[in-house]
């Protein structure tokens, strides 16, 4: 192994290690994915989910939250009485915040409510991903061939059906003496490696 491998290696462990702290940074926080305790669909009946406050429902694509009181705010503004929003085109996990928690808004067809508590037992018990360490032994070089056009790429989701990515292109290496690839979603993004 030469010297500007080893050092290249160094430097690849030493960015894992860097991303993996950032990461784990990123899961820890108050209202991430750790602290998510309940997923619910919304139905076109009004009703109560359990562990969240207010009452709704789903029409066509509007979304209808009555907090029953409660103060709630979205999107800066604060209300306890009802309201209701077309959401269809929001980023997913649009936030409304009840007290404590917050509850994500995404949409396929259908509202999903996610509730985040920063109490949650995933959050507060958390030690770190298991995982195996970084192995330079695997870093692959491949080259990216766009598309002439984006091409959209259907995945299958939780609870609705199908939800389609954009692809730009497909990243072509070899491994283990055979041509493989991967289809990038969305963006392709990253440092090239020398």
């Amino acid at each position: 192994m030469t010297t500007q491998t080893a050092n290249k290696d160094a430097q690849y462990v030493q960015e894992w290690h860097e991303w993996r702290a950032g990461w784990e940074q990123f899961l820890v926080q108050p209202y991430g994915w750790l602290a998510a305790t309940s997923f619910n669909w919304v139905e076109n009946v009004q009703q109560q989910y359990p562990g969240l406050p207010g009452l709704w429902r789903q029409e066509g694509r509007r979304l209808y939250v009555d907090p029953q009181g409660q103060k709630m705010s979205y999107d800066g503004e604060s209300f306890t009485s009802v309201r209701s929003w077309d959401l269809s085109e929001a980023p997913d996990d649009t936030r409304i915040t009840a007290g404590d928690m917050q509850i994500g808004i995404t949409y396929r067809e259908q509202y999903l409510l996610v509730k985040y508590d920063p109490q949650a037992p995933a959050r507060t018990g958390f030690h770190g991903v298991p995982t195996y360490g970084p192995d330079p032994c695997w870093i692959l070089t491949g080259r990216l061939e766009t598309h002439a056009a984006p091409e959209p790429v259907s995945f299958q989701t939780v609870g609705t059906g199908d939800y389609t990515y954009t692809s730009r292109g497909v990243i072509r290496f070899s491994h283990a003496g055979s041509e493989r690839y991967r289809s990038p979603l969305v963006r392709v993004s990253g440092r090239r490696r020398g």
